[in-house]
C-alpha cells in the first residue's frame, strides 16, 4: 500500500482517480491544484503523485520541474486531456511528451480508464523502487 497524491482541478476527475486507486489499496491525498504539493510531498511521506498537467498556477509542467528537482526520486504519472481538459487532443499529447522528457514515470491520456491509472501508477511505483 502506498500513499499517492492526486491533483487534478476538476473535481470528478480528482474523485475517479482517488476511487480507483483507494479501491487497488492505496492512500490518497487528493489535491485540487498544486499549491501546496510541495508541503505534502515532504508532510505525507508520499510514494507517488498522479499530477494533472493543466492546472491553475503552477501548471503541472511547472510542478513536474519543481519535483524533479527537489525529489527527483518520487514517481510522477502525468496526466491530461488538453486545456481545460475538453479534449484537445493534440495539446495533450504535446505536454505528455514534454512531461516524458521532463521525468515523468508515466503519462496518461484523458480520459483515463480505471485499470490503466492504477496500473501506471504500480509501474511508476515499481520502476522507483
Amino acid at each position: 500500500m502506498a500513499t499517492i497524491a492526486v491533483v487534478d482541478d476538476h473535481p470528478g476527475v480528482l474523485a475517479f482517480c482517488a476511487k480507483a486507486l483507494e479501491r487497488a489499496g492505496h492512500n490518497i491525498v487528493a489535491l485540487p491544484d498544486a499549491s501546496n504539493l510541495m508541503e505534502h510531498v515532504t508532510a505525507d511521506d508520499l510514494d507517488a503523485v498522479v499530477l494533472d498537467l493543466f492546472l491553475p498556477p503552477p501548471d503541472g509542467l511547472e510542478v513536474l520541474g519543481k519535483l524533479r528537482k527537489h525529489h527527483p526520486e518520487l514517481p510522477v504519472v502525468a496526466i491530461s486531456g488538453g486545456p481545460s481538459d475538453y479534449g484537445d487532443v493534440t495539446a495533450a499529447s504535446t505536454y505528455l511528451r514534454v512531461a516524458s522528457h521532463l521525468g515523468a514515470a508515466e503519462v496518461l491520456q484523458k480520459p483515463l480508464e480505471p485499470q490503466a491509472l492504477v496500473e501506471a501508477v504500480q509501474d511508476a511505483l515499481d520502476a522507483g523502487a
